[in-house]
């Protein structure tokens, strides 16, 4: 899949609102109505060009599995960009960015998803 096909695509999604209830109580904030979308479209890995959509069980346990502390940074991963590299939801001021789980640093940071993707 594209990126416009998939941004396309979640004007599409019904909000599942048992899942975002759940990964909003786990990374214990609010999410945009994009990430509501993804959130409940998220039921298996999706490539969209040469990035990989997280599966909800993986940005569930991403603390855990990757290692790092997400929930303590109010960040939350929907993307695998490969290289260690992931798109993160900033929770708390409604923003994107790039997040390298070896280094543990933030890069790129904007305000929409289409400018990551």
């Amino acid at each position: 899949m594209n990126k416009q096909d998939f941004l396309n695509s979640l004007n599409n999604i019904q909000v599942n609102n048992k899942k975002v209830s759940m990964v909003e109580e786990t990374y214990e904030g609010k999410f945009s109505n994009v990430v509501n979308s993804i959130l409940s479209s998220c039921d298996k890995p999706l490539f969209i060009d040469d990035t990989r959509l997280l599966t909800y069980n993986e940005i569930l346990d991403a603390d855990e599995d990757l290692g790092t502390n997400f929930i303590q940074q109010q960040l939350l991963p929907l993307f695998d960009c490969g290289d260690n590299d992931f798109i993160v939801y900033h929770i708390t001021k409604d923003s994107w960015s790039l997040y390298n789980i070896i280094d543990e640093c933030v890069f790129k940071n904007v305000k929409s998803l289409d400018e990551l993707l």
